[in-house]
């Protein structure tokens, strides 16, 4: 499993990179948005996300894998929202 907070700009091109939710068979990717709990650093571009800013949680699994998906977003950011999964609305 890997888990990223990222920049809007980054969800954005992530997003595009992958229009749905389980992009391979057996991988499968969430997202979740959310206001940052501290000051973070984009785990993509390295922007600076200071506490309360806009962020996105993003993590990718795979049912192959050792490790399942696990809940973990609420410890970094509040206000959770999953996001839309129709990558359309993004571009």
């Amino acid at each position: 499993m890997n888990c990223q907070i990222i920049c809007e700009t980054c969800y954005t091109k992530v997003r595009n990179r992958y229009p749905t939710d389980s992009p391979y068979p057996g991988e499968h990717i969430k997202f979740v948005h959310g206001l940052a709990s501290k000051d973070f650093i984009c785990d993509l571009c390295g922007l600076a996300l200071p506490t309360a800013c806009d962020c996105t949680a993003y993590t990718i699994w795979t049912d192959h894998g050792r490790q399942p998906y696990s809940p973990w977003e609420d410890r970094y950011i509040f206000k959770m929202q999953i996001r839309d999964t129709n990558a359309s609305s993004h571009r």
